[in-house]
């Protein structure tokens, strides 16, 4: 009977140092999990430039005025780039930039100047690394377009066939030659919005 008290005592030892590193090891998983913040800035920018895409794009081809003087990304696709979240003192601020550019399908030369919308400092950043910088992604696909008869893109006359951006001729209408082209569409996007992410 004396021999089985001192095995009760090792044996409560032995238990009480399992509880210990079992307890070790949950502790030590909660902070794992819930100590580092989740950063998804940078699958809000991929998302970004696919809404950006789909808005531009319609059936594989370009849709008509998009490239037009006076073209405005936020209100033709009904886009908000301000945080209007009203947890930040920042509140109203813009946290998204996006940049969009035709290119020539064969050569790759760009036809005009690429629009930027959104906070134009924050593309800047694309290509760094960092935590306390905006994440950026570039998406890029290729169209058809029918309209490249914009002044911004040519020297204020309507693509001639054989010039950078044509194609083959499709028909008139009204006396303007339309012209198909195959372009390449560039979308690069940056998200801010370090104090919620970081």
């Amino acid at each position: 009977m004396k021999n089985k008290k001192a095995d009760e005592r090792v044996l409560s030892i032995y238990l009480f140092i399992i509880y210990v590193i079992v307890a070790i090891g949950i502790v030590s998983g909660v902070l794992l999990f819930y100590g580092s913040g989740l950063d998804i800035r940078k699958v809000e920018a991929s998302v970004l430039s696919d809404k950006v895409i789909d808005c531009l794009v319609e059936q594989g081809r370009l849709r008509e005025n998009v490239f037009g003087k006076g073209f405005d990304l936020l209100g033709f696709c009904g886009f908000d780039f301000k945080d209007n979240s009203g947890d930040s003192g920042d509140s109203g601020e813009e946290e998204y930039a996006v940049s969009v550019g035709l290119f020539d399908f064969d050569s790759g030369e760009e036809l005009g100047e690429e629009l930027v919308f959104g906070r134009e400092d924050f593309l800047k950043y694309c290509g760094l690394k960092g935590d306390r910088i905006p994440k950026c992604d570039e998406k890029q696909v290729y169209v058809l377009s029918s309209d490249i008869k914009i002044e911004s893109f040519t020297t204020g006359s309507p693509a001639e066939p054989g010039s950078v951006g044509s194609g083959e001729l499709e028909g008139k209408e009204g006396g303007i030659e339309e012209i198909q082209s195959k372009v390449l569409l560039k979308v690069k996007s940056a998200v801010r919005k370090i104090e919620k992410n970081v």
